[in-house]
């Protein structure tokens, strides 16, 4: 494969636009760069689709289930292929994320995740982390009166559950 800065040196055309812009004063720089900018803004607002609140994920092939798999940290990937993962534990864990952020798709989901039988806080912890990856949440860990939480966000404009679970 050939670089971008490779492409530029490379190609004469680009390569007069890099020497014209090196060339210039550093006002000059700035006034193209504030060029390109309201350019590119203009032309992102012209993109943008209308906001008729339906999300246009589900109907797209990168939000397929196999795609959602694909965006787990393999190290999950490999943790949830083994041969005795609880799988009723991250089915709960599925089922009430899914379930919080169906109904509050802007809200902040905190849980602090207890041992349950043989199934450790740390683990049940590693498989909330892999769930919102699935379901392309953010979830993040951290310690609060000497307990470790994890807060989920979504940072998309909708939440959208993917058509087949992780489980």
């Amino acid at each position: 494969t050939v670089s971008a800065f490779a492409q530029l040196l490379i190609n004469k055309e680009n390569m007069k636009t890099w020497n014209d812009v090196i060339n210039c004063t550093e006002d000059q720089q700035n006034q193209l760069l504030d060029q390109i900018n309201i350019k590119r803004s203009r032309a992102q607002s012209e993109c943008k689709a209308p906001d008729d609140g339906v999300d246009s994920r589900t109907h797209e092939t990168a939000f397929t289930a196999d795609q959602c798999f694909k965006r787990i940290d393999s190290d999950l990937k490999n943790t949830l292929k083994k041969k005795h993962l609880p799988l009723g534990v991250l089915a709960h864990i599925e089922e009430e994320i899914t379930a919080f952020f169906r109904d509050k798709p802007f809200a902040t989901y905190k849980s602090c995740l207890q041992s349950t039988g043989s199934t450790k806080s740390g683990f049940r912890r590693l498989l909330l982390h892999a769930c919102c990856q699935y379901l392309d949440l953010k979830c993040l860990s951290f310690d609060a009166n000497g307990e470790r939480w994890s807060r989920v966000n979504n940072r998309n404009k909708y939440f959208s559950q993917p058509s087949v679970m992780l489980t």
